[in-house]
């Protein structure tokens, strides 16, 4: 039960959600300043600079999970990962 795994983007699911919902929708950008300011009128001023330097972070490496994660996690859910726009289709499609 080997599981394969997608590289998603900031842009490549900007293009899934606009193919779904019939309409434009645009990455916000990856300006984490933006990201922290937006973040902090909701909550608490160091949880933003945190997830602020931890979205810097992923921008930056990435976000990559150790050898056989993927297999772990279909075992825990008992059955095969789904790609990202096919969720995003059963998402539309259960609203």
């Amino acid at each position: 039960m080997t599981a394969t795994c997608e590289l998603l983007t900031g842009e490549s699911v900007a293009r899934i959600w606009s193919a779904a919902l019939g309409r434009e929708v645009a990455y916000g950008g990856d300006d984490v300043a933006a990201f922290e300011a937006q973040m902090a009128t909701s909550g608490p001023s160091w949880l933003a600079y945190d997830m602020r330097l931890m979205m810097a972070g992923i921008r930056k490496f990435g976000m990559h999970g150790a050898d056989g994660a993927a297999d772990r996690l279909q075992a825990m859910l008992g059955r095969p990962l789904r790609k990202y726009a096919d969720f995003v289709n059963e998402t539309m499609a259960a609203s």
